[in-house]
């Protein structure tokens, strides 16, 4: 049988979960495999946003193209779902 978490702790990877770092909060509520793939697509999402970013002020090459804006709504995506599952959590929580 699954143990459930206590609330304070469900509050708190909520918390996690919107202002510190997508992912990291699902850790904290012992939902590691999820926690793991949240955060990884974090970085990857973050990575392809800043990409062209970088690439503009240390090279100048002006390449806004679709990296930027796939991942843009990968990061976006990314934290809505890890807000999801943290809501999901805590109304699961005793």
């Amino acid at each position: 049988m699954k143990e459930k978490i206590p609330r304070c702790i469900a509050v708190l990877g909520l918390i996690l979960n919107i202002l510190i770092w997508p992912g990291l909060g699902t850790i904290v509520c012992k939902k590691y495999m999820r926690g793991t793939i949240q955060m990884v697509l974090f970085i990857i999402a973050t990575w392809l946003m800043m990409k062209p970013i970088i690439e503009y002020l240390f090279l100048n090459v002006m390449n806004f193209g679709a990296l930027f804006f796939i991942g843009m709504l990968a990061v976006l995506g990314v934290w809505i779902w890890s807000i999801i599952d943290g809501a999901l959590i805590l109304k699961k929580a005793k």
